[in-house]
This record gives C-alpha cells, sequence and structure tokens, in this order.
C-alpha cells in the first residue's frame, strides 16, 4: 500500500498501480470482513490509478467492488469521486 502511494506521490502512475494491484491479489478471499481498512484504502487508490492511465473497464470493476462492499456512506465517497473524474 506504501509503496504504491509513494509512486503515485511522484506521478509513477504505472509502478503504483502495479504495486496496489500486486496488493490486492494477495488479499484474502474474505479481506472486506477481516481487513477491510486495508482492503477498501487499496482498491480506492486502485481506481484512482486506474483512472489516470486510462484503465476504465478496471475502474468500473474496482467501483462496483466498493460500493457493494462499503460499509458506510462516507467509505463510498471517495469511490463516487472517481467515478465522477472518470467520466469527465
Amino acid at each position: 500500500m506504501l509503496a504504491g502511494q509513494k509512486a503515485k506521490a511522484s506521478t509513477a502512475y504505472e509502478p503504483s498501480f502495479r504495486y496496489l494491484t500486486t496488493g490486492i491479489d494477495l488479499l484474502h478471499e474474505q479481506s472486506w470482513g477481516k481487513q477491510y481498512d486495508l482492503t477498501l484504502s487499496l482498491f480506492i487508490e486502485a481506481t484512482e490509478i486506474a483512472c489516470l492511465i486510462g484503465k476504465f473497464n478496471l475502474v468500473e470493476k474496482y467501483n462496483d467492488l466498493v460500493l457493494e462492499n462499503a460499509r458506510t456512506v462516507l467509505d463510498k465517497v471517495k469511490i463516487y469521486e472517481v467515478r465522477i473524474l472518470a467520466y469527465k
């Protein structure tokens, strides 16, 4: 997660996306229940980067996953922001 955020901050979007998707791939099947905060953060960050590098099919996929699993409206706000940016 941290490596992905650091790469994003330095505008190294492709490496950031690889780090974040690697983190997503390593998540346990039950991660939304057992590691909710980490899972939510990974998916939100990956969705933002996917939008920035033009992987809009993954933006939609990750958006849907977050919206299905987010526990609160506040957890959904950031993903809605990314969705709006993707449609601009």
